[in-house]
């Protein structure tokens, strides 16, 4: 049987690789030895991502709530922001 096609064996090209000077982002070696690349708009996404950190008055709170049985758990604010976080 013969296979002909655009995508012989033969046609596959070798893996160039590319030496760049790094942007305004940082670089560092990881443990093979290589480098990796963060831009900084990439960490200012990043950043923007990560969760909020309540402060101990917010936790107390909400504990206090708890153990006294008044925390209300409100469904339709967390669905709204579900569908927020996913658009």
């Amino acid at each position: 049987m013969k296979i002909n096609g655009p995508n012989r064996p033969n046609q596959i090209k070798p893996l160039q690789t590319r030496n760049h000077a790094p942007t305004q982002g940082t670089s560092k070696p990881n443990a093979g030895g290589e480098r990796v690349e963060v831009s900084t708009e990439a960490k200012v996404l990043l950043e923007a991502r990560a969760p909020e950190v309540p402060d101990s008055a917010t936790i107390a709170r909400i504990k206090d709530a708890i153990v006294t049985g008044s925390f209300q758990i409100h469904a339709d604010r967390i669905a709204d922001a579900m569908l927020r976080e996913e658009l």
